[in-house]
């Protein structure tokens, strides 16, 4: 009787891995990376990987508001630089403006 039960959970779990070979190729691939990471030898525990987790989105969130930040200033630069611009070249009706009277005198 045992060793039937044991042919049949032999079997069971050879159905199992040829129905999901590639998710357990991707499970594998993700555990050895994950060792690879971690250096020594121990998987990381859940509550650790969550940790790390929020505190990563809040330094991408961090970053995107700087971002933003940055961004708007830099549009800021932009409008005072085209206000210098346009002050300090005179456009095409203003020169000949001061064509016309530096002729007149």
């Amino acid at each position: 009787m045992t060793r039937v039960c044991s042919e049949r959970n032999q079997n069971i779990k050879s159905a199992f891995r040829a129905k999901h070979e590639a998710e357990l190729v991707i499970f594998e691939a993700a555990k050895s990376t994950l060792l690879a990471v971690q250096g020594d030898g121990k998987l990381p525990s859940l509550k650790s990987l969550q940790t790390e987790q929020e505190r990563l989105m809040q330094e991408q969130q961090r970053l995107y508001d700087e971002r933003a930040k940055l961004k708007k200033e830099a549009k800021q630069i932009d409008t005072i630089k085209a206000n210098v611009d346009s002050y300090l070249s005179p456009t095409a009706s203003q020169e000949q403006e001061i064509k016309r009277s530096s002729e007149l005198e």
